[in-house]
Parts: structure tokens; C-alpha cells; sequence
């Protein structure tokens, strides 16, 4: 008799993987419907072994990629990172101070070098315009450079734009100077604000913004003020 029909010695089991792989490299045993015989289909068990199962290789952390790592969150400020966001603090006043104080200067400046008044406002619309072309470079020089170099190079294109301003003797010079004051106070701010970011803890960074906003406010607010008693009292050149 037949595997599963009434009379068979053999009690009806479902068939093992061995089984199943017995019976399906036996020739013919498959009928042309795909059906198994007799209507029984074998059931593949997993009574394996643990060790036999297939299980996930880990990668190697050879072929791993590796990942930059991240820098570490700063959790106090220290007494160096304090010193550092203070010099930083008093350079973006200096130069913020200096940003608002030529629109005071500029009648006295239409009488020293004979110009007319829009070709005098171009102190100003230069200023802003380089302003504006390198703060968005700043990103791409602090990615590439060191903050010692990046702060260095703010303030040797401030200093030498203010020593061109004083020895002027034309128009063009003058202009000249300008450009360049900008080039330093536009790398300074970002500069300001990623350096905050950078060595101050998230808990103390609403405290430091506080301090750059008094910066960002107090130096336009005086800027006009102190150009005008410099010059009633020496002359544009200061």
C-alpha cells in the first residue's frame, strides 16, 4: 500500500527535509500538475542544530567605512576659551564701530577731496557690498583653515584697510582702504559665531549670545556719537 492510504503498515508522518530531498531528486515522482503524490506535500522542518542555522555576519570593522568623529561637546567654558571669546567680543566692536562712523565724516570728506555727494556714498555702498560678497567665503576658509589663521587674517585685512584710510590722499585710496576694512569685519562675525558655538556649552550659549548682542547693538548706537566729537575735535583721518 501507499504512504497515507487506509491499510499501510507505515504510520503517515509529515516528511522530513531529508526526506524531501529524497523524493524530489527521485525520478517521475512529481507529477506534470506540480502536485506532490498522494496529495502529501512535505513539510521541511528546521529541527537544526543552532550552530548549523545560517546567522548574519557582523561586518568587519576593517571593511567598515571609516567615520569621521564627531568632536566632543564642550560641558564647561573654560579660563582660555573665556579669553578667546573676549578678544573676539572687542575685535567685532572695532569693527562694527568702524562701519558706522564714515557716514558722519562724509561732508567733510566732500570738501577735503572735492567730490560730489554720490560719489562720496560710495565709501558706504562699497563697504556693504564686500560685506556681502565675503561673509558667505567665510564658511569656506573656517572649513579649511584653523581659527588662529582665519582670526589672524580678519585683523591684518582690518589693520592694513585702517592704515591705507589714515595715509590717503585721494578719493581712490580712500575707497580702496574701505574694501579692504570690510574683508576684515566680514570674516570677523562669522568667525565670532562659530567659535561661540564651538567652545561653549549648550547650557551657557544663551549668556554668550547675550554678550554678542550687546556688541551687535551698543557699537552702531556709539558709532555716530564718537565720529562726530573726533571730528569737531582732530580731523576725518582718525
Amino acid at each position: 500500500a501507499r504512504p497515507g492510504q487506509p491499510g499501510d503498515a507505515r504510520p503517515t508522518e509529515s516528511v522530513t527535509q531529508a526526506d524531501a530531498g529524497a523524493v524530489s531528486s527521485a525520478p517521475g515522482i512529481i507529477d506534470p500538475s506540480g502536485r506532490w503524490p498522494c496529495g502529501v506535500r512535505p513539510r521541511v522542518t528546521t529541527d537544526l542544530p543552532t550552530e548549523e542555522l545560517p546567522m548574519a555576519v557582523a561586518p568587519s570593522s576593517t571593511n567598515a567605512p571609516a567615520s569621521a568623529a564627531s568632536p566632543a561637546v564642550p560641558t564647561v567654558v573654560t579660563a582660555e576659551a573665556n579669553r578667546v571669546i573676549w578678544l573676539l567680543l572687542v575685535a567685532a566692536f572695532v569693527a562694527i564701530l568702524n562701519e558706522t562712523t564714515m557716514g558722519v565724516a562724509i561732508p567733510h570728506l566732500i570738501t577735503d577731496f572735492r567730490i560730489t555727494a554720490v560719489a562720496a556714498q560710495w565709501l558706504t555702498t562699497a563697504f556693504m557690498l564686500t560685506m556681502a560678497v565675503v561673509i558667505p567665503i567665510t564658511g569656506f576658509l573656517l572649513q579649511r583653515l584653523t581659527t588662529r589663521a582665519v582670526f589672524t587674517a580678519a585683523m591684518s585685512l582690518f589693520s592694513t584697510g585702517t592704515l591705507i584710510a589714515v595715509l590717503a590722499q585721494s578719493f581712490g585710496f580712500l575707497l580702496v582702504a574701505r574694501v579692504v576694512q570690510a574683508s576684515g569685519t566680514a570674516i570677523m562675525m562669522p568667525l565670532l559665531m562659530t567659535t561661540l558655538m564651538t567652545v561653549v556649552p549648550p547650557h551657557a550659549r544663551g549668556r554668550m549670545m547675550g554678550r554678542v548682542s550687546i556688541v551687535m547693538s551698543l557699537a552702531p548706537a556709539i558709532g555716530p556719537t564718537l565720529s562726530g566729537f573726533l571730528l569737531d575735535t582732530l580731523s576725518w583721518r582718525w
